[in-house]
């Protein structure tokens, strides 16, 4: 299908579990991969919790860090860290073609909000949705 596609640059996924992703952020997306000549972009958001901070266990319930800290453990001194919201993937139809991947080597980011990010993938998640649809509503 990718082949197949005459007249077109990108190809654009939006998946439909990111109910709060607009049009503006749409917009933003295709004028930053032209106005910054890459192959890709996709919609990011800050971490809340940052990588440094946590641990996964091993056999023996012991636990061991995600990351090496060679950095400083002062939250405030933590370098920014971005997460994939899974809102826009915005990628060339050629570079595609060739790698079969969604982010290519040049990919940048483009920033939403924590909100904007809500990625529906648990109840759980649906019902913040909704929650914040009823306080925008009233």
């Amino acid at each position: 299908a990718v082949e197949n596609m005459p007249g077109f640059d990108y190809v654009l996924l939006l998946q439909p579990t990111s109910p709060f992703r607009r049009v503006k952020h749409i917009d933003q997306a295709i004028q930053r991969c032209i106005d910054e000549d890459v192959s890709s972009l996709v919609s990011v958001c800050k971490v809340k919790e940052h990588p440094y901070w946590m641990y996964s266990k091993d056999n023996n319930h012991r636990l061991r860090p995600i990351l090496e800290q060679k950095l400083s453990p002062h939250r405030q001194d933590l370098p920014v860290t971005w997460l994939l919201n899974g809102a826009i993937y915005l990628i060339e139809i050629e570079y595609l073609k060739r790698h079969r991947s969604l982010k290519g080597e040049d990919v940048i980011g483009m920033e939403m909000s924590q909100n904007e990010s809500i990625d529906i993938d648990s109840i759980e998640d649906l019902r913040y949705a909704e929650i914040l649809i009823s306080n925008n509503n009233s």
